[in-house]
């Protein structure tokens, strides 16, 4: 029988199948070794068909789950912390501007003495209005339309106006006194302390600590240019 050579290597079996084959034992062998052969080379094409498949198919529930847990972990831990952070820059910031229209009004105290021509009592929902315009005109550059939460802010001036406010007694008021003040987050007087909690003999009352979010529905109040009503921390750092 003539020999035939068959130089086909199975390096995953570690087969060679180079033989020479004259019986039929040696035909068997072949046959078997091809078919090891098929099998392997079937067996390392599924594999590699299936690494590109599963790169095509992207992520699996698990591994997808997995993400969103992780998602809502950091935003369980993030969102609130800047929430808080725009809320308390939106604070300061009317803080800064209620300290700016008082500052005006003091300007023009110094000017005119009292509101004897120019009494105010409530909301400024326009700022091209008498009085805003009396104070705007010289004493300030911008008058502040709206606070950052978009409220108008609130003002009183003359003795009558901040008279029926404060619990302060009559006697601490007089015509060139005022009152401005920005009514926090949610637009509303309170919740306390509010402005009725100062009085002269504890002055201490209308001070609060930021602490939660419900904190900054809080009034900010300046009576003739002095906080009254705000954040302790405003009144530690002497602010």
């Amino acid at each position: 029988m003539a020999r035939i050579v068959i130089p086909s290597p199975v390096p995953e079996m570690g087969l060679p199948l180079t033989s020479l084959l004259s019986t039929e034992k040696d035909c068997f062998n072949v046959g078997t070794h091809l078919a090891i052969y098929t099998a392997a080379l079937i067996f390392r094409t599924l594999k590699e068909v299936g690494n590109m498949l599963k790169k095509m198919r992207g992520f699996t529930l698990i591994e997808l789950l997995i993400v969103i847990a992780i998602i809502g972990i950091l935003a369980a831990l993030l969102i609130p912390n800047a929430l808080e952070a725009i809320q308390k820059a939106k604070q300061k910031s009317a803080m800064k501007e209620v300290a700016v229209i008082s500052t005006a009004c003091a300007d023009y105290i110094t000017d005119h003495g009292d509101w004897t021509n120019n009494l105010f009592a409530g909301q400024i929902t326009d700022t091209q209005a008498v009085w805003p315009k009396s104070i705007a005109t010289f004493y300030i550059k911008i008058f502040p339309s709206t606070d950052p939460w978009n409220h108008g802010y609130w003002a009183y001036c003359g003795e009558v106006a901040v008279e029926g406010l404060l619990a302060a007694p009559d006697s601490d008021i007089g015509a060139e006194d005022f009152v401005i003040m920005s009514y926090g987050r949610n637009g509303t007087a309170g919740p306390a302390p509010l402005v009725t909690a100062y009085t002269t003999s504890t002055p201490e009352d209308g001070y609060y600590n930021v602490s939660a979010m419900g904190d900054f529905d809080k009034d900010l109040i300046m009576w003739n240019g002095s906080w009254i009503v705000g954040p302790r921390s405003t009144f530690v750092s002497g602010s």
